[in-house]
């Protein structure tokens, strides 16, 4: 089971549920990061050093959630990758030979509020 997560406040949910659904299945969650602007530092003539910095820095932020959650839910894997969302998805399911995504498709305050906002 894949649980993709944007690691919100509220993400953790999202990992619980995807447990209470599959409680046997082997979990692993998800997380796709991007460098905050990164199109506009490279515009704006940062150096690539200094973007690859800040992707590092993002990169040990999320890591440090997502192995927060994963002790929280009983050591799912963990994956985390560089890339839009969109883009990594997809790329992890054909890995990862994942029977079900947990997750939700569709924009509403409630159910980010409960669940996140990525998948």
């Amino acid at each position: 089971m894949l649980a993709p997560i944007d690691l919100s406040a509220h993400s953790s949910a999202l990992a619980e549920t995807a447990r209470r659904v599959a409680p046997k299945a082997h979990l692993t969650l998800a997380h796709a990061f991007e460098v905050p602007f990164e199109g506009k530092l490279q515009f704006a003539g940062v150096s690539e050093d200094d973007i690859l910095h800040y992707s590092q820095e993002e990169r040990q932020t999320a890591l440090v959630t997502l192995r927060t959650w994963a002790e929280m839910q009983d050591r799912p894997n963990i994956r985390l990758e560089h890339g839009r969302p969109e883009a990594v998805i997809p790329i992890l399911l054909r890995e990862t030979v994942t029977d079900l995504v947990v997750g939700k498709h569709e924009k509403s305050e409630t159910i980010d509020l409960l669940l996140g906002s990525m998948t």
